[in-house]
């Protein structure tokens, strides 16, 4: 299995203010490295997670044929398509009530590209573990031990 990211949204519920403060940072010199810091944090809290805390469109590559596909990063706003990885044919399809899993009606080897949203619910549930590996990044923490305690302390997939 392989999710390609080909868009990624902004934050509008963790800004690069939030992190200045959360970090006591006064200076505005280094603005836009937060900036690329919060995505990463962002993305990493993510994948952790299994949840989305911005809009992405994503591109899901099963590891096999199947009739049924679980999607990740939800909540998923839009199935943009799915396609025939060899054809590359679009196939009809169909999702559950809540769009986390997408069916088909034969076995097929897919490509599935969605949309996905943000929540205030997941925003508020991941925003301070967002800050603080924001913050871990500020500071020069490249140490995998220190970052993993960080990431230890996130929830996986509510």
């Amino acid at each position: 299995m392989r999710i390609q990211r080909i868009d990624k949204g902004g934050s509008d519920n963790i800004s690069v203010e939030d992190v200045k403060v959360y970090a006591n940072i006064s200076t505005s010199s280094r603005d836009d490295e937060i900036s690329a810091m919060l995505v990463s944090a962002i993305n990493l809290v993510e994948d952790i997670a299994d949840i989305s805390l911005t809009a992405n469109t994503l591109k899901f590559y099963p590891e096999k044929k199947a009739k049924s596909f679980e999607l990740f990063y939800l909540p998923v706003a839009t199935i943009v398509s799915v396609r025939d990885v060899i054809t590359g044919e679009e196939l009809a399809y169909t999702t559950n009530y809540e769009k986390t899993e997408v069916f088909i009606s034969e076995s097929a080897d897919v490509i599935i590209e969605y949309t996905t949203t943000a929540t205030q619910y997941n925003t508020i549930q991941f925003k301070q573990h967002v800050l603080e590996i924001c913050s871990a990044y500020y500071d020069g923490v490249t140490d995998n031990e220190v970052l993993g305690k960080i990431c230890s302390k996130i929830p996986r997939k509510l």
